[in-house]
């Protein structure tokens, strides 16, 4: 009998600790967490000295409210002067853009919006987000102040900055970290999703990747601000989860995250 009650008791605080671990993590997930982060450029205008954009990707179909009141109740909250998003808005297991949508409708004012396309989001989606009235860049777009520009642009694995904007600070927005220096002077990703699942005091365990996940190499290149010689990037920790199966379609220990980058003058 007395074995018989040890087993018990064990399974019994062994469903305990995992109610309260799931319960924990549900929690975390709700809410949205702001990352303040300052990125040192080399030649930025002045008139840009202080400069500040709002960083997200991957919403991958999830709400954070009804009509995503709660982020957006936190970006209205937020003082930035540019949005950059760095794709996959949309679940693999069910493609609407209605989720992302509810945000845009819940934030857009007259503060530019940038968008540009990740690996999930397919040529409908893309079509469908310009035709919401997104910037998406199939040119570089401009922001002007006081007789000075900064340029943001789709960002190439493998293309150059162009020859007319060479002088001047460039900003590209991609999806999957993938840096070359182009001439670029910050690049801003998203895709690793802080490393969807993290163990509290180590890190990232692993990312996604286009055909499903990997094991976490370099912690530093996950997540946050990397500085190389001649540019830097950003990698946002993201806000949703996806996998190829939908049961394992979930953060773990990962808070969903937004990002406002404040530029200097380096």
């Amino acid at each position: 009998m007395k074995v018989l009650h040890k087993k018990r008791l064990g399974v019994s605080i062994f469903i305990v600790l995992a109610v309260l671990i799931y319960g924990y993590n549900e929690w975390l997930n709700s809410r949205v967490i702001v990352k303040n982060e300052t990125i040192e450029i080399e030649g930025l205008p002045e008139a840009f000295d202080g400069y500040k954009i709002l960083h997200f990707a991957d919403l991958h179909g999830e709400r954070f409210g009804k009509q995503q009141e709660q982020l957006v109740n936190v970006i209205k909250g937020l003082d930035y002067d540019l949005v950059a998003i760095t794709g996959d808005m949309v679940d693999r297991h069910n493609p609407t853009l209605q989720p992302f949508f509810e945000l845009i409708d819940g934030i857009r004012d007259e503060r530019p919006i940038l968008f540009s396309q990740g690996n999930i989001d397919d040529d409908n989606d893309f079509k469908a987000i310009r035709e919401y009235g997104l910037e998406v860049m199939d040119t570089p777009y401009i922001v002007e102040r006081q007789g000075q520009r900064l340029v943001f642009q789709k960002y190439d694995f493998y293309q150059p900055v162009p020859e007319e904007y060479r002088g001047d600070v460039v900003i590209g927005l991609g999806h999957v970290p993938f840096s070359n220096d182009l001439g670029y002077k910050l690049l801003l990703f998203g895709h690793y999703h802080g490393g969807q699942v993290r163990i509290p005091g180590y890190g990232a365990l692993i990312v996604p990747t286009a055909d499903g996940i990997e094991w976490v190499k370099d912690q530093t290149q996950i997540i946050g601000v990397q500085t190389f010689e001649n540019y830097a990037q950003h990698i946002t920790g993201g806000l949703g989860a996806s996998a190829k199966f939908k049961w394992m379609q979930k953060r773990w220990f990962n808070a969903p995250e937004i990002s406002v980058l404040t530029l200097k003058m380096k």
